[in-house]
């Protein structure tokens, strides 16, 4: 299977649907023709709303969704449905089949001067037939409060504060303990991770969090100061209940006068549980830098 040229095609269905549904000014004379090259043309397509005319949420069949649909649209004098390019995801299955999800703008206004506007998340089935893709379930909900925080937002948060909170005791280093600032991030039950950091000279694996707690208990105490900036993202990817972070920072160390900086790779691995994502698997390497003991 071509995936890239799966996902190509795909996103250029994507916005000539946008386009099949945004008759702008002509709305008022929006008719079904337009869309109906995009969908299933028979009783099994399957699709959901968050917005109709006769407030219908489930539509089974063509017939209903585009008589819904178009009664809707020719209600407002203006009206244009826009595909958020930024969101678009395209997950290829085979040759002629593919899932899409992605955000959708929709803005309409009435005579009497009554404006609609929404963002709305999309979920499309695809299959290709006879060479033309159609969908064959479409999910739209909304609106989209984007205060809500995503699941990728919060393994971005929850990794820079681990970085930047967790292994930051800045002045506070000899009093650095697991409960004070390791707890929140880790899975606490012992087996349940597997840690190591190659700034531990004795380069170990550990399997329990409060083990590897004390290992920085130790070696924090020794410095004046430590502070852990984050620097870059390399990845963050979230499937299920299960998150990967990988990202660059800057590890600030004082000590006895001297001022280090050192940059570090680390890699995340998080599971969701009922107290929220917590790390299971850490993996930190120091970079090589001009100043690197080994070249």
């Amino acid at each position: 299977m071509n995936t890239n040229s799966v996902e190509a095609e795909v996103r250029e269905f994507i916005s000539a649907w946008g386009k099949a549904w945004s008759p702008k000014e002509n709305a008022a004379g929006f008719t079904r023709a337009s869309i109906a090259p995009f969908y299933l043309q028979s009783d099994k397509l399957l699709a959901f709303d968050f917005t109709d005319a006769e407030s219908r949420t489930v539509f089974q069949g063509v017939q209903i969704h585009h008589d819904t649909w178009e009664a809707f649209v020719r209600d407002y004098n203006y009206w244009t449905f826009t595909p958020v390019s930024e969101s678009i995801r395209v997950y290829p299955q085979s040759e002629k089949a593919a899932a899409v999800t992605l955000y959708v703008d929709n803005y309409g206004k009435k005579t009497d001067g009554t404006e609609f506007e929404a963002r709305a998340h999309t979920t499309l089935l695809l299959e290709k037939q006879d060479s033309n893709w159609v969908i064959v379930h479409e999910n739209i909900w909304g609106p989209v409060n984007e205060n809500v925080e995503s699941e990728e937002q919060t393994i971005r948060r929850l990794s820079q504060e681990w970085i930047e909170q967790g292994f930051s005791p800045k002045e506070d280093t000899k009093n650095y303990t697991y409960e004070k600032y390791f707890a929140p991030y880790y899975n606490p039950t012992p087996g349940a991770v597997v840690l190591h950091d190659n700034n531990d000279p004795q380069m170990r694996i550990e399997t329990d969090a409060r083990a590897y707690s004390r290992i920085w208990d130790k070696l924090f105490a020794n410095l004046d100061y430590l502070e852990n900036k984050l620097t870059s993202f390399y990845q963050v990817e979230v499937e299920g209940d299960l998150a990967v972070s990988s990202f660059t920072a800057d590890a600030i160390v004082e000590s006895k006068g001297e001022k280090t900086v050192m940059p570090v790779f680390y890699t995340l691995v998080w599971r969701k549980t009922v107290d929220g994502w917590r790390i299971i698997h850490e993996h930190g390497s120091n970079l090589i830098t001009e100043k690197s003991p080994v070249r």
